[in-house]
This record gives C-alpha cells, sequence and structure tokens, in this order.
C-alpha cells in the first residue's frame, strides 16, 4: 500500500477516533454530574 493512498485513510481514521474520543469524554462527563447530584441528594 502506498503512502498516498494511506493518507486520507488516516485522515478519516483519525477524525473518527477524535469524534469517539469527544463522545465518551462527553459521557463520562456526565456520569460524573450525575454521580455529583447523587451524592448531593443525601446531604
Amino acid at each position: 500500500m502506498g503512502r498516498s493512498e494511506a493518507e486520507p485513510f488516516r485522515g478519516a481514521y483519525s477524525r473518527g477516533f477524535f469524534f469517539i474520543t469527544i463522545t465518551l469524554g462527553g459521557l463520562k462527563i456526565g456520569r460524573v454530574l450525575d454521580y455529583v447530584t447523587y451524592l448531593f441528594s443525601f446531604v
């Protein structure tokens, strides 16, 4: 596989990876916020 053939694929892969990272980060942040509100419901 030539270098020029791999470049677009790598670009798409890194974009997809970036999107997945952002999504997982958002889910983690949401879970942390849920956990915090869950803790404060006992206070």
